[in-house]
């Protein structure tokens, strides 16, 4: 059977059984169709209101940092409670991270660390915003805490690939230069100043301190190691 006679047969088939399922479902197909259309219009639409909502929310964020930069806290605590209620997008997670700055620059840093723990602490949030609201309660203990408990906090985020390992090894060295333990200090701005992925500020931050601190100019093996790690 040749292979032009073997399509004409196999299209008829596909044919026959579309002509079957016509007869026995062809209503049923019509109103699938419809709630296909229907349904596709009908996701569209809500996108765009999401992204109305969104677009609404970041506004308000926004006014509520400039509200905080001219020192107008109670206005900018006011918009950031309505958008912690709102719950749009992760808007209400930074809304409760912002607010929880506030209140740091207000001089309340035992309420700001409980803040950002509480949100390092809810279920459902995106992890990455879990993790920076860690680093900045842990950032915001320094002063006060022991450098083995800013250890335990940030040295997990500090790991090579973490989305915040600059950030948790600036903390971790910043406190080992409190608690006295150079050699720790060192290890940790060493490792950051070898990352070629930090951010080029942060890596000067690192070559300064590194110079205070007697550092080498290049990363010495413990910092490497600590980038492999």
């Amino acid at each position: 059977m040749s292979d032009n006679l073997l399509r004409e047969v196999d299209e008829e088939v596909r044919r026959e059984n579309l002509k079957k399922l016509w007869d026995k479902y062809g209503i049923y197909l019509i109103v699938l169709a419809v709630l296909i259309v229907a349904g596709t219009a009908g996701y569209r639409g809500y996108e765009a209101w999401q992204a109305k909502r969104e677009a609404a929310a970041g506004d308000q964020f926004l006014d509520a940092v400039a509200a905080a930069d001219e020192d107008r806290y109670a206005d900018a605590e006011t918009i950031l409670t309505e958008l912690e209620k709102s719950g749009v997008g992760d808007y209400a997670v930074l809304a409760r991270m912002r607010s929880a700055a506030l209140k740091a620059q207000q001089g309340d840093t035992k309420g700001a660390i409980a803040d950002f723990d509480a949100v390092a602490a809810t279920s459902g949030i995106d992890k990455m915003l879990r993790e920076l609201a860690t680093l900045r309660a842990t950032h915001l203990m320094i002063p006060t805490a022991s450098y083995d408990e800013i250890k335990s906090r940030a040295e997990p985020l500090a790991s090579a690939g973490g989305s915040w390992r600059t950030f948790a090894r600036e903390i971790l060295g910043l406190s080992a230069m409190r608690a006295g333990d150079k050699d720790a200090a060192r290890t940790w701005f060493e490792a950051l100043k070898a990352d070629a992925q930090a951010p080029q500020n942060a890596r000067g931050r690192a070559d300064l301190v590194l110079n205070i601190l007697g550092g080498t100019d290049t990363a010495a093996d413990t910092g490497a190691k600590t980038e492999t790690q």
